[in-house]
């Protein structure tokens, strides 16, 4: 751009943004702890931890399961 008028967004004086507390002090928590492991599945947080485990849509993860995968989780 080479000439610009008004090179502020009018909404940028906007002071009052609406955001989640309860989400984003539980996000501040898990940064400051650090990474957790899970029990029996080794700090995997994912539904396709083994090929047993029934994925979110509740079909059956089998292959797609990050124990099978390569450079998945264990």
């Amino acid at each position: 751009m080479l000439q610009t008028v008004d090179p502020f967004n009018p909404n940028s004086n906007n002071t009052k943004i609406e955001g989640d507390g309860q989400r984003s002090v539980a996000v501040i928590q898990r940064y400051r702890n650090g990474p957790q492991s899970g029990a029996g599945s080794g700090g995997y947080q994912g539904n396709c931890a083994t090929p047993g485990d029934t994925a979110a849509d509740g079909s059956s993860c089998g292959g797609r399961a990050a124990s099978v995968r390569p450079g998945g989780a264990p």
